[in-house]
C-alpha cells in the first residue's frame, strides 16, 4: 500500500513499492522468475493523492528517476551519510489493470 510521510523538513511525500519480473518467455515446467521490489519515492503534491488510491496488487506502468548519492568522506562511519543512497523518484505512473481477484471469491455457485 502506498504510504504517506514526512521528511525532516516537513515535506510530505508518497513512498510506494513496485514489483518487477524479467519478461522473457519460460516453457510450461519453469516456474515463474522471482519478483524485485523497488522503493520509488513521489514527491509530487498532485500525484500523491493519487498514488495514495491505487490498490496494491495493481499491474502499473511507472517511469522514474534513479538518483544516486555517494557516501560523504568526512561523514561518521555508519551512519546514514557514510552510506550511498539509491532512490527512484517518481515521474509518471498509469494503472493497467486493478488488483487480481481471488478465483474463490470469484467463481460463485449460487443454485
Amino acid at each position: 500500500e502506498p504510504e504517506t510521510r514526512v521528511t525532516k523538513n516537513d515535506k510530505e511525500y508518497v513512498s510506494y513499492t513496485v514489483a518487477t519480473q524479467t519478461n522473457r518467455t519460460r516453457g510450461p515446467e519453469e516456474a515463474a522468475p522471482p519478483s524485485t521490489f523497488h522503493r520509488v519515492l513521489s514527491f509530487v503534491p498532485g500525484h500523491n493523492q493519487f498514488l495514495t488510491k491505487v490498490p496494491k496488487g495493481s499491474l502499473v506502468y511507472v517511469e522514474a528517476e534513479l538518483e544516486v548519492k555517494e557516501p560523504d568522506p568526512e561523514a561518521e562511519p555508519g551512519s546514514f551519510n557514510a552510506q550511498r543512497q539509491i532512490m527512484l523518484r517518481h515521474e509518471t505512473l498509469r494503472v493497467l489493470r486493478g488488483p487480481r481477484k481471488d478465483r474463490d471469491a470469484s467463481t460463485s455457485t449460487d443454485a
